[in-house]
């Protein structure tokens, strides 16, 4: 069996892939970004076993306080996981940790989602955010994409998790 590679290989771009966020019925909504690459302009999921496999950036707005702003979690989302791909995972995990810890230390907490989102893409090495803009279907390649650098992705989604904090008019007519 050959050996999986790793997310420092510079054969692809690491990106970060904006899902749409879901709300459920006590208001709350759920957001997450996944660790995708991008190879030749192609978007691709990592490869089973591959350490960026089912690796989400999550976060949670509070339907009762959006006031509170949204912490940056960095979780796998596996369907199965061997011992091989649970010491890959607790590797990247680790390495990601030690990274924000030392961005703690020189730069205090992040302000925002948004800013967290940015410490951990850099700790992963994501060059590049993607949003879909037309859903085709069930492949990337049936639907279109707004492929940005990280920074710009950022901005975006500081300015999307602000919209989605701010109280609906129902919530405003219900108040």
């Amino acid at each position: 069996m050959s050996k999986p590679s790793t997310w420092t290989d510079r054969n692809h771009d690491v990106a970060l892939l904006w899902e749409e966020p879901k709300r459920d019925s006590d208001g709350h909504t759920s957001l997450a970004i996944r660790l995708i690459r991008i190879e030749d302009g192609q978007i691709r999921n990592p490869g089973w076993r591959e350490p960026l496999d089912d690796l989400y950036i999550c976060a949670h707005i509070s339907g009762m306080h959006p006031e509170l702003a949204p912490s940056a979690d960095l979780e796998y989302r596996p369907f199965a996981v061997d011992l091989y791909r649970a010491r890959q995972m607790a590797k990247v995990l680790d390495s990601a940790a030690r990274h924000l810890h030392r961005e703690y230390e020189r730069a205090g907490n992040a302000p925002d989602y948004a800013a967290q989102v940015a410490r951990v893409a850099a700790a992963l090495k994501a060059t590049a955010f993607v949003r879909t803009t037309r859903n085709g279907g069930w492949s990337y390649d049936d639907s279109e994409h707004s492929i940005t650098p990280v920074g710009e992705g950022v901005d975006w989604i500081r300015r999307t998790v602000t919209a989605l904090r701010a109280p609906t008019q129902a919530d405003t007519a219900a108040a």
